[in-house]
């Protein structure tokens, strides 16, 4: 009903969700469907479907196998996949026999389901909507949108997306930076590294927790460990105890319980 109590859509489905997008789904015995705010209500036929993203494109099941739909209810991408995921950017992540490839919701193919597909890894693993990391024999590269293979799969053991223009890379067993062009900024002698956020990023070497910025500059370092609490702030436990230290390296409380 609406705010003032007039019944739009009534009581006549098994489940109704949320509105999303102009959308919700709703189920009748065991099949999903959709409907319109007005009212207005698809066929229930799929055995499952998503929440309509801000494109009005939907991930369904239909017979066991996952594809995509649009606002008229019309197969944008037909059903015949293992597995579809919704990434950034009208990104879609395709899985079919344990190989995955990417999809753009507007109706193409970026690229073909090619590579090793880990089920472990989060979707922000593979894209973060404009660039494509691609897994091949656990050898990693990155590709453009325009299928142009940027880092391939050679240059480093492990490649992550540039944040705050560094990427992170692997190679020979440590971690280290490197710019868009590949210069190396910061050494790979890191034993792990987090990407670069609001311009730093935690380090460990040995024994060591270092926070370093943008040209590798020690921040602050401790025996402990660094946990950020926000952007802004760093929680630092060691035999100093628990300290909250701000984004210069600057003392903000000590001797904090929790």
């Amino acid at each position: 009903m609406d705010v003032y109590g007039n019944s739009i859509i009534s009581p006549q489905y098994d489940r109704l969700g949320d509105f999303k997008n102009g959308f919700a789904y709703y189920l009748n015995g065991s099949l999903y469907g959709f409907v319109t705010k007005t009212g207005l209500a698809s066929k229930a036929r799929y055995q499952w479907i998503s929440d309509f993203d801000e494109n009005k494109i939907a991930i369904v099941k239909l017979n066991n196998l996952y594809g995509l739909i649009n606002e008229n209810d019309s197969l944008v991408l037909e059903a015949k996949y293992d597995l579809v995921l919704k990434a950034e950017n009208n990104i879609f992540i395709t899985v079919k026999n344990n190989q995955y490839g990417f999809y753009y919701g507007k109706g193409c193919f970026v690229s073909g389901i090619d590579f090793d597909y880990k089920k472990e890894l989060p979707v922000s693993f593979y894209t973060n909507g404009k660039l494509f990391k691609l897994l091949k024999k656990n050898k990693q590269a990155l590709m453009d949108i325009n299928g142009r293979v940027s880092i391939d799969y050679d240059a480093y053991e492990e490649v992550n997306f540039a944040q705050n223009n560094l990427i992170r890379i692997k190679k020979k067993g440590k971690y280290g930076f490197v710019d868009r062009k590949l210069n190396l900024v910061i050494p790979c002698k890191y034993n792990s590294a987090t990407d670069f956020n609001e311009g730093l990023s935690i380090c460990v070497l040995k024994q060591e927790t270092f926070l370093l910025n943008l040209k590798g500059e020690t921040v602050l370092k401790t025996k402990g460990t660094i946990a950020p609490v926000t952007n802004q702030y760093y929680l630092i436990k060691d035999e100093e105890g628990n300290r909250l230290i701000d984004n210069k390296g600057q003392l903000v409380f000590s001797n904090m319980e929790n």
